[in-house]
C-alpha cells in the first residue's frame, strides 16, 4: 500500500514538473472529461482564455490532459488547447505597454512642440542678428567711403594750401624788390 501511495505521489509530482503551460483556445468553452474522449464523464468545464497546465498527450484521440489554475484535472480535445499565453492573459500587458508607449509619446510630442519653439526663436534671433550684421557692414561700407573720401578733401585741401603759399610767394618775390629799391639821389658835385 505505501509503494502504491508513493508511486501515485511521485506520478502526480513528475505531471506537476514536467507540465507544459497552455490555454484554452480563446474562441471555445469546454467541457472537461474524465479519460481522452467524449465517451468519459464529464468532470468540468474550462472558459476561453483560461491559463491551464498541460499534463499529458493522447495521441490516439487527440485529447490532451490538463490541470485548471485551480487545480482541477481533466481532458480536452487537443485542437483547443493552444500552447503559451492566451490573449486574456497577454492583453493587460499589451495595454500596459500600449499606455507606457503612449506616455512616451506624449513626452515625444511636448518635447518636440518645445524643440520646435526653440528653433522658431533660434531662427527669429538668427533673422535679427543678419539683420543687424547687414546694417552694420552697411556702417563699415559708409564709413570707409567717408574715409576715403576724407583723404581726398584733405589731399586736395594739402595742394591747395601749397599753391596759395607758392603764389604768395611768387608775389612777394616780384613786389618786395620793388620796395626795396629806392632811388639813390643823384648828389653831383
Amino acid at each position: 500500500m505505501k509503494k502504491l501511495v508513493i508511486t501515485a505521489l511521485l506520478t502526480l509530482l513528475a505531471g506537476q514538473a514536467f507540465a507544459e503551460r497552455g490555454h484554452i483556445s480563446d474562441e471555445v468553452s469546454l467541457f472537461m472529461h474524465g479519460g481522452p474522449g467524449k465517451q468519459y464523464r464529464i468532470t468540468g468545464r474550462t472558459n476561453s482564455g483560461d491559463a491551464v497546465d498541460i499534463i499529458e498527450r493522447d495521441n490516439g484521440s487527440k485529447y490532451v490532459k490538463v490541470r485548471t489554475a485551480t487545480g482541477r484535472e481533466g481532458w480536452v480535445e487537443g485542437k483547443f488547447v493552444k500552447v503559451g499565453l492566451s490573449i486574456k492573459e497577454r492583453l493587460p500587458k499589451l495595454e500596459e505597454k500600449l499606455q507606457a508607449g503612449r506616455n512616451k509619446l506624449d513626452i515625444q510630442r511636448t518635447e518636440y512642440e518645445d524643440l520646435n519653439t526653440r528653433y522658431s526663436e533660434l531662427n527669429n534671433e538668427k533673422s535679427q542678428v543678419m539683420s543687424q550684421i547687414d546694417a552694420l557692414n552697411s556702417d563699415i561700407r559708409r564709413l570707409q567711403l567717408e574715409l576715403d573720401t576724407r583723404d581726398e578733401s584733405n589731399l586736395l585741401r594739402w595742394f591747395t594750401h601749397g599753391g596759395l603759399v607758392a603764389l604768395g610767394g611768387v608775389i612777394l618775390g616780384l613786389i618786395l624788390p620793388m620796395f626795396s629799391r629806392r632811388k639813390k639821389r643823384r648828389d653831383d658835385w
